[in-house]
């Protein structure tokens, strides 16, 4: 399948984090001159990227890029933040595991296998309704016990915890890893 120019163009200027030259692009796309990329840039903007659109090409810090329109800049800050709340660190993503296959757990039971203070985490995935508080520990000072719960489920695109791995399956999982490792190294 032979790809137009102007899909070609349309494509550099969408994929690129920062605003892409005339230069660059005639680099990129090979065979068009100059004139091509500019007629190709204002056909675009005429045809494709109009006023009823949410997304514009404008030209910017000496190239041209597909960005929002000022009008959505309000929806993309709900966007934006929607997504980085949703984004996990390494030991954020460590406390969730645990409490998924240990629940339910308490904070001392989950630092225990840690080795260090998951406070700062737990509230975090607290906030984000990853894990849910299930009630009270029976025992000297009641501390809380935690689980997953429906946001867990959907987060991770699973129907019932049941779907979760199990400790065998991790386990080949990453000597498959370690092995692909070795022979990428090796090559």
């Amino acid at each position: 399948m032979e790809l137009s120019k102007t899909a070609i163009i349309e494509f550099f200027l969408f994929a690129s984090q920062e605003p892409v030259s005339i230069e660059d692009l005639k680099e990129m796309a090979g065979d068009m001159e100059t004139d091509q990329i500019l007629e190709t840039i204002l056909w675009l903007q005429e045809n494709v990227y109009s006023t009823n659109r949410a997304l514009q090409i404008h030209e910017l810090a000496g190239g041209y890029q597909i960005c929002t329109r000022p009008e959505f800049h309000p929806l993309l800050k709900k966007i934006t933040h929607y997504q980085t709340r949703r984004r996990l660190s390494r030991a954020a993503l460590e406390v969730l595991a645990i409490v998924a296959y240990k629940q339910p757990i308490t904070r001392y039971e989950i630092d225990e296998i840690r080795g260090v203070n998951s406070d700062y985490l737990l509230r975090n995935l607290l906030s984000k309704k990853l894990i849910r508080i299930l009630g009270r520990k029976e025992c000297l000072g009641r501390p809380i016990i935690y689980g997953t719960g429906k946001d867990f489920l959907n987060y991770f695109g699973l129907k019932e915890l049941a779907q979760l791995p199990k400790a065998s399956e991790i386990k080949e999982l990453l000597a498959n890893e370690e092995t692909e490792g070795r022979a990428d190294k090796a090559s």
